[in-house]
């Protein structure tokens, strides 16, 4: 492919996600058409078919999109993802995660909200858990008869999805600078541990 197609491409496709957003301002993802994306995009339909095989193959691109979009920034594509237990990595990890939500705020919204597809959620957690998994399993030997892998990565796992779902859903609230400084502060400290709030001389 050359660099001309390449670039049609991309830029076709950005056409259509600028269309997905406008029409589910309005109306459920699955009542929208391919006639209605196009006639939204300006594009024509041979168009949109050299590209997706149908509707449901454009959203699921639209999709594992924007899961390897939230993995790839937070990662910035290192193997090596113990970068996640260093304070100063970890700040720059999940700035560029908050960074790019906001980039995508409104698409993520959409597609998280009653307008759009569950699916986004559940690959998300699939990734997320994924993720989790494999930062945690190295070093789990010397916890595992203390908590099993599976129930401290749920619990690591919700915790960050929670606060991402809340940054989206209080409309970026706070700056993802300041989002990152947070979660990495929750995440090596603990609230329960910042607010003073374990009793360590109590009886089990």
């Amino acid at each position: 492919m050359s660099k001309n197609e390449d670039h049609r491409k991309m830029r076709t496709k950005e056409y259509l996600k600028i269309a997905l957003i406008t029409l589910m301002r309005e109306k459920n993802v699955h009542n929208i058409t391919v006639k209605d994306l196009c006639t939204q995009a300006q594009i024509n339909r041979a168009t949109f078919y050299a590209h997706y095989i149908d509707m449901d193959d454009f959203l699921q691109q639209i999709i594992e999109e924007m899961v390897s979009g939230v993995v790839q920034s937070m990662t910035d594509g290192h193997k090596d993802l113990s970068i996640l237990l260093k304070d100063g990595q970890a700040y720059k990890c999940y700035y560029r995660l908050f960074r790019y939500l906001r980039d995508n705020a409104e698409l993520f919204q959409l597609m998280l909200g009653e307008n759009g597809l569950p699916k986004l959620f559940v690959m998300l957690n699939q990734q997320g858990i994924e993720l989790f998994t494999d930062l945690l399993r190295p070093m789990m030997p010397k916890f595992e008869k203390m908590v099993p892998l599976d129930v401290l990565t749920y619990h690591i796992f919700s915790a960050h999805a929670g606060l991402l779902r809340y940054y989206l859903d209080s409309n970026m609230k706070y700056s993802p600078e300041y989002m990152a400084e947070q979660l990495t502060l929750l995440s090596f400290s603990g609230p329960m541990s910042i607010m003073n709030l374990l009793d360590h001389k109590a009886a089990p």
